[in-house]
């Protein structure tokens, strides 16, 4: 059996932005065993802009569970552009049995301010053996801010392992 993990933070109030709540650089892991469940849990910061609530940089870290479920809860702070409630840029999550999967972001942002989308995914792998994935997105202040959109090209999410052919109304690659 393992142990269950929960990470939290808030973004700083730096005028240069960058302001990140969570952020795994450098290949960074987090993994549990058994039943244990992973919750992760970030708010952007204040000023300038990037202030993310998660962030995982294009640096291929990631996150494993086995049967225990994997939540990511993000809110972008406020500041200027791009202030996103999670970006997974080269993330690979991984959920090796029935757990469940789920990515929830609230875009920030004030007034005027643009791309404080609710969610990002791109070159990040969503991996899931029976349990479901749910990815759901609101975006924040701007007009270009994406509401709960499809994942950009480039990325893989997928609700089954290589090689097993199942389809799902929940997976998004099974459509």
């Amino acid at each position: 059996a393992g142990g269950d993990i929960t990470v939290r933070g808030t973004g700083g109030q730096s005028l240069r932005g960058g302001n990140y709540g969570v952020a795994f650089y450098s290949g960074s892991t987090l993994a549990t065993t058994g039943s244990g469940s992973v919750r992760i849990e970030g708010t952007g910061g204040t000023g300038g802009n990037n202030n993310y609530g998660v962030y995982f940089a294009p640096s291929g870290s990631g996150v494993t569970v086995e049967d225990g479920a994997l939540e990511i809860l993000g809110t972008g702070g406020l500041g200027g552009n791009t202030s996103r409630g999670v970006a997974l840029d080269g993330a690979k999550c991984f959920s090796t049995s029935t757990g469940l999967m789920s990515v929830i972001g609230v875009g920030g942002g004030g007034a005027g301010t643009s791309g404080n989308s609710g969610i990002i995914v791109k070159n990040t792998v969503m991996s899931g053996d029976s349990g479901n994935i749910t990815l759901a997105g609101t975006s924040g202040a701007g007009m270009r801010a994406i509401t709960g959109g499809p994942p950009r090209a480039r990325t893989s999410t997928r609700c089954h392992p290589p090689g097993r052919a199942r389809r799902r109304r929940s997976c998004p690659s099974c459509r």
